[in-house]
């Protein structure tokens, strides 16, 4: 049987969660508003990206210690990050990836 997750460590895997979700709407925003309004193939989506690359590194790094340390817990992580609303689709469109080069 899974073991619950400590009441500190599941207020701050939702709140890093919820920061992974807004940035990755702020990326889609962008993609979505700037790029279509303005013809930007992909540009302004590779700044969006570009500029949060650094939170979305290090909040991924903590739901990754949280994987790490729930397996040696008998946590049962990936219920726990699904219930607290999941991880974001970080996919980047083909678009951006040339502005990236």
């Amino acid at each position: 049987m899974a073991q619950p997750i400590p009441d500190r460590i599941e207020r701050e895997l939702r709140g890093t969660l919820q920061e992974l979700r807004d940035i990755a709407n702020v990326i889609a925003e962008t993609r979505e508003q700037l790029d279509v309004r303005l013809c930007g193939n992909g540009r302004y989506e590779a700044d969006a990206w570009l500029n949060r690359a650094g939170d979305i590194s290090s909040r991924i790094a903590y739901v990754e210690k949280f994987r790490e340390i729930a397996a040696s817990k008998e946590i049962d992580a990936e219920a726990a990050i699904h219930r607290l609303g999941g991880m974001p689709d970080f996919q980047i469109s083909d678009a951006a990836k040339k502005w990236m080069d």
